[in-house]
């Protein structure tokens, strides 16, 4: 997904949209996505706002499994690791460790899940994660634990936004069948286990 600013919609109108072949209607839909976009900024970061890493399994920790088998530079990665905030982890790093979902835990993943889709959404992260979430058969539920319903939406609304971006077409079969099977109803299930286990009044 491009970056959408108000840099890049200047850009985007005439005379520019005419050398990109571009038509009102798509210069209009660009304008949409922008706002969506930043709506979906701002939930992300109220909806992860406290969320710190714990004792977690942080970004350079998942990557050094990802690379070697030697506890010991697992170790050393970790003393290096963000955990208090997950918007202060570097761009590079996440860059570097956009597969890092794979190999980290439950704590792990709620603190390195809304750094991560906030760089794909600029496209920092060449579709990385929307390519992640879409893997689901294999996924773990364990590692989804710590996610609350309101965390669960913002994943599912950064899918959507993918799906309103035609430029992610190639993503957009995977996004449904996703959506359907695996993050909707997961966010059920959650719903319904909060509800079951909250106090009577």
């Amino acid at each position: 997904m491009p970056p959408i600013t108000e840099e890049f919609l200047e850009w985007a109108r005439p005379p520019e949209a005419a050398e990109q072949g571009w038509d009102e209607a798509r210069i209009k839909h660009f304008e949409e996505l922008w706002r969506k976009q930043e709506l979906f900024v701002a939930k992300v970061k109220t909806a992860f706002s406290d969320v710190v890493l714990g004792n977690g399994v942080g970004l350079l920790e998942a990557n050094a499994i990802e690379d070697c088998r030697d506890p010991k530079k697992w170790q050393e990665a970790r003393g290096k690791d963000e955990r208090d905030s997950w918007e202060a982890i570097p761009e590079d790093a996440l860059f570097y460790g956009r597969w890092a979902l794979c190999f980290t835990d439950a704590e792990g993943f709620r603190f390195l899940i809304p750094a991560l889709m906030l760089g794909d959404l600029t496209g920092d992260l060449d579709g990385s994660v929307v390519i992640h979430l879409c893997n689901t058969r294999d996924d773990r539920f364990d590692r989804l634990s710590k996610l609350s319903p309101v965390q669960l939406e913002a994943i599912i609304e950064f899918l959507q936004l993918f799906l309103d971006d035609p430029d992610a077409e190639f993503h957009h079969d995977a996004i449904k069948e996703s959506l359907a099977e695996f993050w909707k109803p997961l966010l059920q299930q959650r719903i319904q286990e909060e509800q079951s286990s909250a106090p009577e009044a």
